[in-house]
C-alpha cells in the first residue's frame, strides 16, 4: 500500500484484521489520511489496549446511532439493556441488532392483533411498509413487500472517532447521508 501512495482505506474485515492492517500500516511509517473500519464500534474494542493506539484518522462506521448521541431512542435502548439484560457499556453489532430484531417482531406482532398466524404477522410485519429501528436508525428502513430486496435510494451512517478511550461522534452528532449511484455493468 505504501509503494502505491494509499493514503486511505476502508475495511469491511473482521476488527482484529482491521486493527491489523492499521497498525502494520503506522508500523511502516504509512499514514493513512483516513482510514474507515466496518467493524468494531463496541464496548469491546475501548477495553483492549490497542484502542489507545488508534489515531484520529481512523474512524468506526456504525448503521445504527450511537449511544454517544444520547436522543431518547439511545437512552431508551441503554435503559432497556439495563432493565432486560447484563449488557453494560458500549453495544457492539451482536446487542444493537439483537435489541432491533426483537423491536422489529414487536412491532411485528402488535400489528397482526390477537390471533396472530405465522402469515398474519408476516403480512402485518410488511404491512407496517417503513420501520425505524427503535429510533436509532438514520432513515426510515422499508420492510414492505414491494421494498424487499430493493436496494434504498438512499444511505446513511454515522461514525465515530475514539478519544481518550470514549468513542465521539464524528464529524458532529449527524449522520452522513449519500445517494445511491446506479453502475454499469456494460462499461
Amino acid at each position: 500500500m505504501k509503494n502505491a501512495g494509499v493514503d486511505a482505506v476502508y475495511l469491511p474485515l473482521v476488527l482484529s484484521t482491521n486493527l491489523a492492517i492499521v497498525t502494520a500500516a503506522a508500523q511502516n511509517n504509512l499514514q493513512f489520511k483516513l482510514a474507515v473500519l466496518a467493524t468494531g464500534y463496541g464496548q469491546a474494542l475501548l477495553d483492549q489496549p490497542a484502542s489507545q493506539t488508534i489515531g484520529p484518522e481512523v474512524l468506526l462506521a456504525t448503521g445504527w446511532a450511537p449511544v454517544e448521541l444520547k436522543t431518547a431512542a439511545t437512552k431508551k435502548f441503554q435503559s432497556d439493556l439495563t432493565k432486560y439484560s447484563t449488557y453494560r457499556g458500549v453495544p457492539d453489532f451482536g446487542v444493537y441488532t439483537g435489541y432491533l430484531a426483537a423491536d422489529l417482531m414487536i412491532k411485528g406482532l402488535e400489528a397482526a392483533g390477537k390471533d396472530v398466524t405465522r402469515e398474519g404477522y408476516i403480512a402485518a410485519t410488511k404491512g407496517l411498509n417503513t420501520w425505524d429501528g427503535a429510533g436509532l436508525t438514520c432513515q426510515p428502513v422499508d420492510v414492505s413487500a414491494q421494498g424487499f430486496g430493493q436496494a434504498p435510494k438512499t444511505s446513511c451512517s454515522y461514525y465515530v472517532q475514539i478519544k481518550n478511550g470514549k468513542f465521539v461522534p464524528y464529524p458532529n452528532k449527524n449522520p452522513v447521508k449519500g445517494k445511491l449511484i446506479e453502475a454499469s455493468l456494460n462499461g
